[in-house]
């Protein structure tokens, strides 16, 4: 038996349904026994669209049936009711749907159909009662046997690199950038934009190449294919979709930099160059693969300040004019090494305040489920021994204590870990406590301060201890931050 659909009418009369048969339950004065409650074992089964890799994985607005087996069906009565609900845990605003009410005489097993749309993490539950019972007494009615199963709805995302190998010649390489959702793919379906279609299956390697023969810019297209059932079979469906734009011909455009080595906090002029004439006004958009752009028209020079080490991948796209749709004339990267600066020990021995901004998405908790914030300035002074720091106060019930150490040119906070407790009126302690470890940070633009400044699920790698006094689990979503501060 399959479920389909979300009502307004359905909600609202299975909410009347359950409301009155409590009532109806505590005017009856029926005794629920204890030894006549999950009598019945079940079997589960799940049947989604898709084949996947890892279970319990499902894509947004993927369809799926729940099959649930009774093991002893010698205890169910002559009719049955199965009451099935869907709860979103995790990853979106809490939500509570009755899935519907459905009697089986013929038949010891029963289906559930539910896509969901939103990402996150749900729990499907199926309660199982005596019809006559249930008619009676609803959900107070004894339940004969219950069944949870959890999922986790992921999106699969990809990214598409491209390399110029020779004259038109091009190298595309295609990555899932979240691989842990594990999608069984076939491989890559390619659309290059000149008419020509290619797959790159699983087997065949990591790449493609394709030649074009007219200048001109292409919009090349990748979908990801997997394996999705249907009636009569299983066919390749494409699950998720990149697209990337490639400049063949016109001038050839390099970017050329001060220096091989660049340093953290330093300014640097950049230039595009190209190799053939230009229009009179270009426009530059740069990327410096820290997170940060810029556009520049008419101008090919750009200046840019690194605030972390590391290797950058500097890109600029060179447009026509300023003007919005205006053609591209082309392209350039160049991989950049940003070095440290010379010791900050010197200055962060002056930092004596500090300060935290923490959020992260949390489960079900006391009624309610969201972003978790712990945001706060400290009343301690922050006391220095070379590269050890820590710091202790109290104050009207709240206290907290803190140590950590940097890295010896002081560009790394290699741990830090804080606990903070408040005590209220009614005399209960609230804490919270968090470590974070290998956090690089750096000079803010603001003179006299030390910043670090996460976010997304980036932070899960810096945080690797969370807790509080009322923790259920935390999910590093895109709401996630950490944000450190030291100053004067």
């Amino acid at each position: 038996m399959i479920l389909k659909g979300k009502t307004l009418f359905v909600t609202l009369t299975l909410l009347f349904i359950v409301v009155s048969t409590q009532i109806i339950a505590c005017n009856s004065g029926a005794d629920i026994l204890e030894d006549n409650i999950d009598q019945v074992e079940f079997i589960v089964k799940i049947d989604s669209s898709y084949m996947h890799d890892r279970v319990n994985y499902l894509y947004p607005n993927e369809e799926f049936e729940m099959e649930i087996i009774a093991k002893n069906p010698e205890k169910l009565p002559e009719k049955t009711t199965y009451v099935w609900t869907s709860i979103q845990t995790a990853g979106g605003n809490y939500f509570h749907e009755e899935a519907g009410v459905y009697d089986d005489v013929t038949d010891n097993s029963q289906y559930i159909y539910q896509p969901f749309e939103n990402e996150g993490e749900y729990t499907v539950r199926c309660d199982l009662y005596d019809t006559e019972e249930y008619r009676v007494y609803g959900v107070t009615a004894p339940r004969l046997g219950t069944v949870e199963r959890q999922f986790t709805v992921r999106a699969v995302n990809i990214d598409i690199k491209s390399e110029l190998l020779g004259e038109g010649k091009y190298r595309f390489t295609p990555q899932i950038t979240n691989p842990e959702i594990g999608p069984a793919y076939l491989g890559y379906h390619f659309d290059f934009g000149d008419g020509d279609l290619e797959i790159l299956h699983k087997r065949s390697g990591d790449d493609i190449t394709h030649e074009y023969h007219n200048e001109g810019t292409y919009s090349v297209v990748v979908e990801l294919l997997a394996d999705a059932r249907v009636r009569g079979g299983i066919i390749a469906t494409p699950i998720a979709t990149s697209k990337i734009t490639v400049e063949v011909g016109g001038s050839e455009f390099f970017i050329v930099t001060p220096s091989p080595t660049l340093k953290v906090g330093e300014d640097y002029i950049f230039r595009a160059m190209a190799s053939g004439l230009l229009p009179i006004a270009p426009s530059y958009e740069w990327d410096f693969g820290d997170g940060t752009g810029k556009i520049i028209p008419f101008s090919n020079e750009v200046t840019h300040v690194f605030k972390e080490a590391g290797s950058h991948v500097i890109y600029v796209e060179v447009f026509e004019s300023e003007e919005e749709a205006s053609p591209q004339l082309g392209s350039a990267f160049i991989e950049v090494d940003v070095v440290a600066t010379a010791s900050h020990l010197e200055e962060l021995h002056q930092m004596k305040r500090f300060s935290l901004d923490f959020a992260v998405q949390h489960d079900y908790v006391e009624g309610m489920s969201g972003v978790f914030l712990w945001d706060w300035n400290s009343f301690g002074e922050v006391v220095w021994d070379g590269v050890n720091f820590t710091m202790e106060w109290e104050q009207d019930n709240h206290s907290e204590k803190m140590f950590g150490s940097v890295s010896e040119d002081g560009t790394i906070i290699k741990q830090l870990k804080i606990r903070r407790e408040f005590v209220d009126s009614k005399g209960n302690t609230e804490w919270y406590e968090l470590e974070t470890i290998v956090l690089p940070f750096w000079t803010d633009t603001i003179p006299d301060r030390f910043i670090v400044d996460k976010s997304g699920e980036a932070v899960k790698e810096f945080v690797p201890y969370f807790n509080t006094y009322r923790t259920a689990g935390y999910q590093w979503t895109k709401d996630a931050r950490l944000y450190v501060k030291f100053e004067k």
